[in-house]
């Protein structure tokens, strides 16, 4: 794991002079990029144009008392196969508050809009199954392959943007019922056929998977992300690991300074700044920016490559919109409802008060995500170039990893990052001068 090799750096960063970065950001890829570079003994400045820190983990509490009622306005969840993300809860001290995060389709009460219906989950697939509904009502094929299709269909309608619903069905009649009808789906049928189980159906018919459009493959990816058994939520707010991380760095966070414009050369890196209405320059060995692209475009960039260039300001990134009700009472427990939170509610007189965030609205982030269902055969090899270093410029996030819209894709940046940096030999002048001058003051007090 890369938090192993960077442990292990230690003793080679003990023979070259620390180095000082400036990172540009202080979300979860800043904050673990600035500790791990503290930890190999060098300096940090930590910039953030929010008035807040944390970037798309954001927990909004409804009251100012300890045991408050709260919702998560983005990042909300943990995959418990997100080693990265679970080695950080752990050296913050948070793994006893880990606690199991229970999806929509573990709910089969759970209400779900479809086709201008509201539908229990466990009933949806029946939808699909009623009329003239071409392959779901297709005799040429078993009950178990219509059903197991309209299980599909429901899932991908429930979660999916944009018009995936109808590639799935496309597919599923142009080659896919017949990809199902020669497996055996029986195992993947729940109780009295009300819920499937996807992930096991996807990790043991990779087959299936591969016969599908890309951008169906890659949904199905995040689908069984969203749909596992095995997530995981941080009791109390996911807020507390930026909260622990900030508290473990020695330098200060600044924040409420905005960049507005970023020039490299092969020496060093150079950006302007404005705070309290005053725009500052600051001259930098390194800088680490994890501004999101969507943002990153809107600030004057000088000495970029052409492709770099190309890639910052072509990078798509998804709206994403969050709301949440603060209720008199958990009222959902009366429909069987387990969970601790609805998608949507009828009930006005229960309603405390609410919170809501526009991702794609705010200036400082521009987006939620960076993922584009329609064209991620494209932009899933994006990742390295968005990656990719300028001079002493680099860049972490999760719109530079394979695991876009996670905090594991994130952190997983920032210490490939962090590895670059620590790894770079090709030390400028400024950083020559002053190494200089530390051995020589080393060197003078040996001697007295």
């Amino acid at each position: 794991m890369l938090t192993s090799t960077l442990l292990e750096m230690c003793e080679m960063t003990n023979l070259q002079p620390g180095k000082q970065i400036t990172i540009l950001g202080a979300g979860i890829a800043g904050l673990v990029a600035a500790y791990e570079l503290e930890r190999l003994g060098h300096e940090v400045n930590i910039i953030e144009g929010n008035p807040r820190i944390g970037g798309r983990i954001w927990t909004h509490r409804f009251d100012r008392e300890q045991n408050a009622p709260y919702a998560e306005l983005g990042a909300m969840c943990i995959p418990s196969s997100h080693h990265h993300t679970l080695h950080y809860v752990n050296e913050m001290g948070l793994s006893d508050k880990l606690r199991k995060f229970i999806t929509a389709f573990e709910e089969q009460n759970a209400f779900i809009y479809l086709e201008g219906k509201i539908f229990k989950m466990k009933d949806a697939p029946q939808i699909f199954q009623q009329g003239d509904r071409g392959i779901f009502t297709d005799t040429r094929y078993s009950e178990n392959t219509r059903l197991f299709a309209a299980w599909l269909k429901t899932i991908v309608d429930t979660i999916s943007p944009g018009d995936l619903g109808e590639s799935l069905e496309n597919d599923l009649k142009s080659h896919l019922m017949d990809e199902l009808e020669r497996l055996d789906l029986a195992p993947y049928f729940g109780e009295e056929n009300e819920s499937i189980d996807l992930q096991s159906f996807i990790k043991e018919n990779p087959g299936f998977r591969a016969r599908c459009s890309k951008a169906l493959d890659m949904l199905f990816e995040d689908i069984v992300v969203e749909t596992s058994r095995d997530l995981l939520q941080i009791q109390g707010g996911m807020e507390q690991i930026i909260h622990r991380l900030a508290e473990s760095i020695k330098s200060p966070i600044k924040c409420n300074q905005k960049v507005v414009a970023i020039r490299v050369d092969s020496e060093l890196t150079e950006i302007d700044y404005v705070e309290n209405g005053e725009k500052n320059t600051r001259r930098c060995d390194y800088v680490l920016s994890t501004i999101p692209f969507s943002v990153l475009r809107k600030i004057e960039l000088e000495g970029l490559d052409e492709r770099k260039l190309n890639c910052i300001h072509n990078t798509y990134y998804s709206p994403a919109t969050r709301v949440d009700f603060h209720t008199k009472e958990a009222f959902w427990h009366f429909q069987g409802i387990r969970g601790e939170g609805v998608c949507q509610t009828y009930y006005k007189d229960m309603l405390v008060e609410a919170a809501s965030i526009a991702w794609g609205d705010r200036e400082v982030r521009a987006g939620g995500c960076n993922i584009d269902w329609d064209r991620l055969a494209v932009n899933t090899s994006n990742y390295l170039e968005a990656a990719r270093r300028q001079h002493k410029l680099f860049f972490a996030g999760e719109h530079c990893s394979k695991y876009p819209a996670c905090l594991q894709g994130s952190i997983e940046s920032a210490l490939e990052a962090v590895y670059d940096i620590v790894s770079d030999k090709r030390v400028n002048s400024l950083t020559t001068i002053n190494s200089f001058i530390q051995r020589e003051n080393a060197f003078a007090l040996q001697k007295t």
